[in-house]
């Protein structure tokens, strides 16, 4: 039984993709361009995980509310959600970012983000 219908399960499926490919577009950047790249990876990435979860513009506040908090979470998948949100946050500001530890961030969070869809949604990514 999934908890989610198809259409957000399409969705999800289809955030991870992009954001696959964003991914290896951002490791073949040249100049800034990696770092729009891997912050669209992350994002994509975090919309399969909002998606396979259900309705995305339920959760998205949830999320904002407890990284706002920055408080201690004890769910491993909220503290997740808090941390790609963090991440976002912290590479979207205006600093030096080096490609290389920007891309280890970014393929961590896809990676996880993989596993995570495939478990609640119960289909290969």
């Amino acid at each position: 039984m999934s908890f989610i219908d198809l259409h957000r399960k399409a969705w999800a499926l289809r955030c991870l993709r992009e954001a696959k490919v964003d991914l290896n577009e951002a490791k073949k950047a040249e100049g800034i361009d990696y770092l729009r790249l891997a912050l669209s990876a992350m994002k994509k990435a975090r919309d399969a995980v909002y998606y396979s979860l259900g309705d995305p513009y339920s959760i998205y506040p949830v999320i904002q509310n407890h990284v706002r908090r920055r408080k201690k979470i004890e769910d491993p998948l909220l503290q997740f959600l808090v941390e790609i949100e963090n991440a976002i946050n912290g590479f979207a500001q205006p600093t030096l970012t080096r490609k290389d530890d920007l891309i280890d961030k970014t393929t961590g969070i896809v990676s996880a983000t993989e596993e995570i869809v495939r478990t609640i949604i119960g289909k290969a990514a």
